[in-house]
């Protein structure tokens, strides 16, 4: 087993989180994720130091979030490509355990998006009503997940443009546009299917990626967007 501070943890803490999604244990994967975060914000913040902004650590492959994201899509055959639920991108990110330090950027944000799929799913399973998920109620994990989407897009955003990983940010502002949905939040969500769609036609204009990767975005993004001007007209007249 890893020591407190070995360089490897952290990461094997994100990976076990990660397994344990696919499997559909989510209160362990929380537990596991939740241990990875805090160890992830020590490392930051030791590298980093007091009052030293994390964005002057840019790293120079920011880009690898997209690559983790995908990683295990074309060797598992037993799973899907994309996962889904109600237009929810939850496939979780798994980082390579040789020479990955757990004070990067980058491992921050995997663990990050990991934990915020963590609570989301678990706010599916059986929270309805009265019901609730190891203690907490649905609005509770929605707000959770809101918060660890939103970390880990800022995290991201200090090393890398939207262009170096247009595949995570998608992800980000869709899953966070259907919390603030689930969350009756409407105008929130809009504004973030409203920027989602403006940046899927920009990377779509700038033929810099197979425009197929971002379909199933698309085609929420437009569904929604359209579902609510049609709502609107309805209600106008």
């Amino acid at each position: 087993m890893h020591g407190l501070q070995h360089p490897k943890l952290t990461a094997s803490l994100n990976n076990l989180g990660a397994a344990l999604i696919e499997t559909g244990n989510y209160a362990q994967a929380i537990s596991c994720l939740s241990s990875a975060f805090q160890h992830s914000k020590t490392a930051l913040e030791i590298r980093t130091g007091i009052g030293q902004r994390i964005g002057e650590r840019y790293h120079p492959a920011a880009c690898i979030i997209d690559i983790w994201m995908m990683r295990d899509t074309t060797t598992d055959e037993k799973r899907p490509q994309l996962q889904y639920c109600e237009f929810v991108y939850t496939h979780p990110m798994k980082v390579p355990t040789q020479a990955t330090s757990p004070s990067e950027i980058s491992v921050a944000v995997a663990i990050a998006f990991n934990l915020a799929v963590a609570h989301h799913l678990a706010s599916l399973q059986g929270c309805t009503g009265a019901h609730s998920f190891q203690g907490n109620s649905k609005e509770e994990l929605l707000r959770q997940a809101l918060r660890h989407y939103q970390h880990a897009f800022r995290l991201q955003r200090t090393q890398a443009r939207t262009s170096q990983s247009p595949f995570f940010f998608m992800a980000c502002i869709n899953n966070i546009g259907v919390v603030f949905d689930n969350l009756g939040e409407k105008h929130q969500s809009e504004e973030c299917f409203t920027h989602l769609l403006s940046l899927l036609m920009y990377i779509s204009s700038t033929g810099s990626v197979e425009p197929s990767r971002f379909e199933f975005f698309f085609t929420n993004t437009t569904s929604r967007l359209t579902s609510d001007v049609c709502g609107f007209g309805a209600a106008a007249a």
